[in-house]
């Protein structure tokens, strides 16, 4: 099978949940037999360069193919939208307004220099589908308030990492300024007209969670025949090599219990989620166990953090590091306090590939098919965290762990994943 696979971000550096999904993904169906072309859009700075066809990719290839084993890479280059900049964003925002009535998050994907060089790229070339990993890649082929695929693409294949219109919405709740709330219900409006095109010019839509799935059907997007769930694949270790990692990596003090957070600091369910954590319980955590440490592990812009250290004791800000996996080692708990936002939670599956137990909300950690008690600790309410974490003892982190760590490999295995999305595929095409 010959498969066009769109990025709206290149795969590497592997920093987030999406690059994640794609990487582990596209690795596993290219190991099962399929032949990708991939095409990764990134964004150029947009107040330092115009965007022009590229003489040379601008990310190492071979890096940013380590592990995918697609045939070919390309790379387009777009202008961002600069969110950190007010007038960019109201500019942005009142662009939504005209023509070709995108939000402002997807409309950098249609401008007519990006679909050039997606059409240059792909001349005298064909597949048998195309695969947009992500709705904002797919932007790219927007006209008129329509998708119009070009044959030699093939049928079109979409990926949902997430709800999109959900997040507009979710931001529109948390909000009291009704400026603010009709200029984010006009977004969610084209957002969700933006998904149901999307859809409905797909042959499939595999969505990465099963409650992304249920959403969609509810909006009437398409049906159980055309809307799937695919979820994220990973590469399970075997667990006694993750407990032989575990105990390399023992706590110099036996009774000590180490928390991690891992996430990207600067989307908005993990700032929220950490910022609740931080002022809400883990103050009495500290009071009340006292072989206890907290670190903070993720990419992006983390300024907010600094006001929250002040006179926090016990917290270890890591920021972005290389290699997570030792991190993951040296630690007995993962917390995942979210509580908006739709998706595959990613970091808590990865955490328990790594042999971590976990403590979260059902909100983060339900959708990845873990079930309260027996395979995470669930809490809600300060109480119920402070609770949880002040009388765990490190046994029963171990037994926890272990149970999800055997519930999720027989879900997310990488190369089952990668089958069961391949033979959905030809389910469609053939």
């Amino acid at each position: 099978m010959k498969i066009l696979w769109v990025t709206p971000k290149p795969t590497f550096p592997c920093e987030d949940g999406a690059r994640r999904a794609t990487k582990n993904l596209l690795g596993a169906v290219t190991k099962a037999g399929a032949s990708v072309y991939l095409i990764s859009m990134q964004s150029v700075i947009e107040t330092r360069c115009e965007i022009n066809f590229p003489e040379k990719n601008s990310f190492n290839e071979k890096f940013h193919c380590q592990g995918l084993g697609v045939a070919t890479t390309q790379f387009i280059n777009y202008k961002r939208m600069n969110t950190k900049s007010f007038p960019s964003l109201v500019k942005a925002v009142g662009q939504s307004f005209l023509p070709p009535f995108l939000p402002a998050t997807v409309a950098p994907f249609a401008c007519q220099k990006v679909k050039q060089q997606l059409m240059h790229l792909t001349q005298n070339k064909s597949w048998d589908c195309v695969v947009w990993d992500g709705a904002h890649a797919a932007a790219s082929l927007w006209e008129k308030s329509q998708m119009k695929v070009p044959p030699h693409f093939g049928k079109s294949i979409y990926r949902s990492n997430n709800v999109e219109s959900d997040l507009w919405r979710t931001s529109r709740d948390a909000t009291n300024n009704p400026l603010r709330q009709a200029l984010l219900f006009q977004q969610e409006v084209l957002m969700r007209h933006f998904e149901r095109k999307l859809i409905e010019n797909s042959v499939l839509t595999a969505t990465v969670s099963k409650e992304d799935h249920k959403r969609f059907l509810d909006l009437s997007f398409g049906t159980g025949e055309t809307i799937t769930h695919t979820p994220i694949g990973f590469d399970f270790p075997l667990l006694s090599k993750v407990a032989e990692n575990k105990e390399k990596h023992k706590a110099k003090t036996s009774q000590q219990l180490r928390l991690l957070f891992v996430g990207k600091l600067d989307w908005i369910p993990n700032c929220d989620g950490l910022k609740w954590f931080l002022k809400n319980v883990w103050p009495r955590v500290v009071s009340g166990r006292e072989n206890v440490i907290l670190r903070i592990v993720g990419s992006g812009d983390a300024s907010w953090l600094q006001p929250l250290f002040v006179d926090q004791a016990k917290i270890e800000f890591l920021g972005r590091v290389d290699d997570l996996d030792a991190v993951y080692a040296s630690t007995d708990v993962a917390l995942v306090p979210i509580f908006i936002g739709s998706g595959a939670r990613v970091k808590a599956i990865e955490a328990v590939v790594a042999g971590c137990c976990i403590v979260g909300t059902r909100h983060g950690v339900e959708s990845a098919g873990l079930h309260a008690r027996e395979h995470y600790l669930a809490a809600e309410s300060p109480d119920e965290w402070i609770d949880t974490i002040v009388n765990l003892s490190l046994t029963e982190t171990e037994n926890v762990a272990s149970r999800a760590f055997a519930h999720l490999r027989a879900t997310y295995d990488a190369s089952l994943v990668a089958k069961q999305f391949l033979a959905q595929i030809e389910k469609c095409l053939f």
